[in-house]
């Protein structure tokens, strides 16, 4: 089995920087998963919502055509009625007690989008510190000591021509 490569976490400003790149990655996954669960949930409500339309006007419709045919029909069909607001009343109760999937991904989209923000912050401010405090003197170190080699081999191109 081949071992896993590891992180150039050689300072902290190079952990931080990966540790922001890692956040904001998550926060992506994160803010993915909850708009699949937004749109599950949206499309669960409004097709209850449309069932619950049709039966409203179905009912609606027998209230009025027994409306027009006598009082006694309508206090008859009175308590049909009733029994379909109630129906209504409880389905967008039942909605309402279930939306902890729309309230979860609310909330982890506040979350997701903290997380993206601090991770970018981690990240620009990592290398930038990284790069300010650590990387430009390795830099010149390597600059100076090239050239240096550099110098050294045209002094030795010079002594033997030839070679």
């Amino acid at each position: 089995m081949a071992p896993l490569p590891q992180l150039p976490t050689d300072n902290l400003y190079k952990f931080l920087a990966l540790a922001g790149v890692a956040l904001v990655l998550v926060s992506g996954y994160l803010q993915i998963q909850a708009g699949i669960v937004e749109d599950r949930w949206e499309r669960d409500i409004t097709s209850k919502t449309q069932i619950l339309a049709n039966e409203v006007k179905a009912m609606s419709d027998t209230y009025n055509r027994d409306t027009a045919k006598a009082d006694s029909a309508m206090l008859a069909q009175k308590p049909a009625w009733d029994l379909a607001v109630h129906r209504s009343d409880s389905i967008l109760n039942e909605h309402l007690n279930e939306w902890w999937p729309w309230k979860l991904a609310l909330e982890t989209r506040v979350i997701d989008l903290w997380m993206w923000w601090i991770g970018w912050i981690l990240t620009l401010g990592g290398f930038w510190l990284w790069y300010w405090k650590v990387q430009r003197f390795k830099d010149r170190k390597l600059k100076a000591r090239t050239e240096a080699r550099e110098r050294k081999n045209v002094k030795a191109a010079f002594k033997n021509p030839k070679a």
